[in-house]
């Protein structure tokens, strides 16, 4: 799941493979714009390149506490966040909706 969720996550946060723009559009209301998301997916691109087994928990870790990343920490951190509530939100949404069936 690990490797799963940083690809996902990626993905999500910057609309490139997402039907829906729910993740990005939440963003935007809560000032994380564009620009923002992109820093915060161009590292993580670059950690799953470099990390044979990537983890969403390991890069967030690193956001927290490397300096490189303390200029735009608060927001990487909140994009973060809202990312894996969605992720979770979505896989209870589709559990709930397959147990219907």
């Amino acid at each position: 799941m690990g490797r799963d969720l940083v690809q996902e996550v990626s993905d999500r946060v910057t609309d490139r493979t997402s039907k829906d723009r729910h993740l990005s559009n939440l963003l935007d209301r809560v000032g994380h714009k564009e620009g923002v998301r992109h820093a915060f997916v161009k590292p993580l691109d670059g950690y799953k390149r470099e990390v044979e087994s990537a983890s969403f928990d390991e890069f967030m870790d690193e956001a927290r506490s490397f300096p490189e990343y303390e200029p735009l920490k608060v927001a990487f951190l909140e994009i973060g966040r809202f990312s894996v509530f969605f992720e979770v939100l979505g896989w209870e949404a589709s559990e709930t909706e397959r147990q219907r069936k």
